[in-house]
């Protein structure tokens, strides 16, 4: 683990870093207002090699849209703003670039029901899919072979490799609390809140899996075991792409995702943050979250 701490502090230290803020704020009536903020603050600006935004990102622009930009010690921010009407639909206003070729689009919609508003924001991956999503599952079986009753068949170990691998990709990507994100500057807490949350979700793998052939003990025995330092290293190795990053002549930035949907009522449901006082749910992750699967926001409100 102690290696993708070093690559995401290295990527940030050579390539920047950029920001996505999207916040949908829906009315009474169900109309909606969508306002977007881009920033990228590239250590480089100035140079040969100086990103601009538009290298990371597609800019909203067309009917509709306002549009500003400033810049101010090597930060640019854009801000858009669009007012939207109940049920319409934007695609791609969230869209994220890498050498020039989109690998991150949104979708957003309100829609409503007989009871209630529902947002929905989805965002699907565009590019390569990451050799880190396949790569653990050869390492994770063979540790799961040590770790796991004889009576554990080929089937049980690929489905709690394959979830594991989820575990993992979540809790450092996210949707919810990045720890790729914490590792900047709290890497021992990050460590420790990664091995928390997989350790948890792993003995309810296994629960699920295995049942009564292992007892709580061994579980949470086994689970050490899979989540020990030396093993966990062997699990993601961004070590190459790091390597290729510093090769390039234009480094890609280090991107961060932020959404917000504040409601006009009370919210019902949401699989994000809550914020109870404000009304408003709200996620947090950064690109990569979507090479697992697509990613969708969701949150409802009563009509009142």
């Amino acid at each position: 683990m102690r290696i993708l701490v070093w690559f995401v502090i290295l990527t940030v230290a050579i390539a920047g870093c950029a920001r996505s803020t999207a916040v949908s704020t829906i009315k009474p009536d169900g109309t909606w207002k969508r306002s977007l903020t881009f920033s990228l603050n590239d250590p480089q600006a100035g140079s040969e090699n100086a990103m601009k935004i538009e290298d990371v990102f597609v800019l909203p622009a067309g009917p509709g849209w306002k549009v500003e930009r400033t810049t101010k010690d090597g930060e640019t921010t854009v801000t858009a703003a669009r007012e939207l009407k109940l049920g319409e639909t934007i695609a791609g206003d969230v869209t994220v670039l890498q050498a020039g070729k989109a690998t991150l689009v949104n979708e957003v919609v309100v829609r409503e029901t007989e009871e209630e508003f529902q947002y929905r924001e989805t965002y699907r991956w565009k590019g390569e899919r990451p050799k880190e999503l396949d790569q653990p599952l050869s390492e994770l079986t063979s540790l799961l072979d040590k770790s796991l009753p004889a009576t554990a068949t080929t089937e049980d170990k690929v489905f709690l490799a394959d979830g594991l691998r989820k575990l993992l990709w979540r809790s450092l990507f996210g949707p919810g609390d990045p720890l790729a994100l914490r590792m900047l500057t709290q890497p021992d807490l990050a460590e420790r809140l990664l091995r928390q949350r997989v350790g948890k979700g792993a003995i309810e793998l296994l629960r699920e899996r295995i049942g009564d052939k292992m007892t709580s003990e061994e579980r949470r025995k086994a689970v050490i075991m899979l989540l020990d330092s030396e093993n966990a290293k062997a699990i993601f190795d961004p070590k190459a792409k790091a390597e290729e990053s510093q090769k390039s002549e234009k480094s890609n930035a280090f991107v961060t995702i932020s959404v917000a949907v504040g409601m006009p009522f009370e919210v019902r449901s949401t699989n994000g943050e809550l914020d109870p006082l404000r009304n408003e749910a709200f996620w947090a992750m950064l690109p990569e979250a979507a090479a697992l699967e697509e990613i969708v926001l969701i949150a409802s409100c009563a009509k009142k």
